[in-house]
């Protein structure tokens, strides 16, 4: 599309595209937190909170070894349960 040139029905389908796409990455972010959940509970470590998850990661660090393997923080979820 050139600057200045689209048309209502051109807005609308671009609007339409972006929520899908919206809705996709919506779809994408929980089935990636589920998944996260999911390792948690396997290895223990939702159940022994962060305290323990963090002494896990700190001996892993120093050669040491643990259950669970370390999630690299995602920017886009800086909140979530890493």
């Amino acid at each position: 599309m050139d600057a200045g040139t689209a048309t209502l029905h051109d807005l609308d389908d671009a609007r339409s595209q972006a929520s899908e796409h919206f809705i996709i990455l919506q779809d994408v972010t929980f089935e990636l937190q589920r998944s996260q959940i999911t390792l948690l509970r396997s290895t223990g470590d939702l159940e022994n909170g962060p305290s323990e998850a963090t002494t896990n990661h700190r001996n892993l660090s120093r050669g040491g070894s643990a259950a669970q393997p370390h999630l690299p923080p995602n920017p886009a979820f800086p909140n979530s349960l890493q």
